[in-house]
């Protein structure tokens, strides 16, 4: 389907998903999210899909939800509207995250709100030296409502999630560096070279093993560490059976 605020381009694996509103800074609204969701169950059904990156057109890379469009909701105390799209952008978000290919969040500008939840979503984020994250819903009277409460804590720890969530504020792209919410920082004309250089160091690896590596991850943190090294075998000897596994151990070998 033709989608009016996303743009999507393919090159040797590696999938790039613009969000891309001409009048807006990227709100994810209920029409952005149906688009996403459009956009995913392609992938989802696309063995050579490699990797996934999600940036932003313009100055921003998405500032959460669209606050003009909740507030109708609010005013007229429309509460089933209002759970509905909630709910709907805790599955995108889930969506994302349970992709069995990596992600990677290009941060171009500002990220907040549902903005920083998409970008936590993502395996790995990447940013601008001038990006600027942050959850202000406290401001608004509200919370996080598409997993930044629960995401956040898993990357940042329990006491520096709360202090951001609590105050509100914006985090340029050094402190969000120190506090390890973002992984990387670039130079701001660089980071579109720098996360397509790192989307073709993954696309080189064998895709079977990324998506076990990936979901091994991610049982780490649900499981206690008695099922996860479970998992961990189990996901070690499923990536050992197909004849690439086979091949590259004998190439290994020959050099050695």
């Amino acid at each position: 389907m033709a989608h009016a605020l996303i743009e999507t381009t393919e090159s040797d694996g590696h999938v790039h998903i613009t969000l891309a509103n001409e009048e807006k800074p990227n709100p994810i609204n209920a029409q952005l999210q149906k688009e996403l969701n459009s956009v995913l169950g392609d992938l989802e059904n696309d063995e050579s899909v490699r990797v996934v990156s999600i940036t932003g057109q313009g100055s921003s890379f998405a500032v959460g939800a669209d606050i003009s469009e909740m507030h109708g909701w609010l005013q007229n105390k429309e509460w089933d509207e209002l759970m509905r799209f909630l709910r709907s952008g805790q599955e995108l978000m889930s969506r994302i995250s349970d992709l069995p290919v990596p992600t990677l969040a290009s941060i171009n500008g500002y990220a907040l709100g549902g903005g920083l939840e998409l970008a936590l979503a993502c395996d790995l984020r990447f940013a601008s030296r001038s990006a600027t994250v942050g959850f202000p819903e406290i401001n608004l009277g509200m919370i996080p409502g598409w997993g930044g409460t629960q995401r956040l804590p898993n990357v940042v720890g329990q006491s520096t999630a709360k202090d951001i969530l609590l105050t509100g504020r914006h985090i340029d792209s050094e402190s969000a560096l120190e506090m390890g919410l973002i992984d990387r920082v670039t130079a701001d004309d660089q980071l579109d070279e720098t996360v397509d250089d790192y989307a073709a160091t993954i696309v080189e690896k064998p895709s079977h093993t990324t998506r076990y590596m990936l979901d091994a991850v991610e049982a780490s943190k649900t499981d206690s560490t008695e099922m996860g090294l479970s998992h961990e075998l189990m996901c070690d000897m499923f990536a050992s059976f197909p004849a690439e596994t086979t091949d590259r151990v004998e190439s290994f070998m020959d050099r050695s």
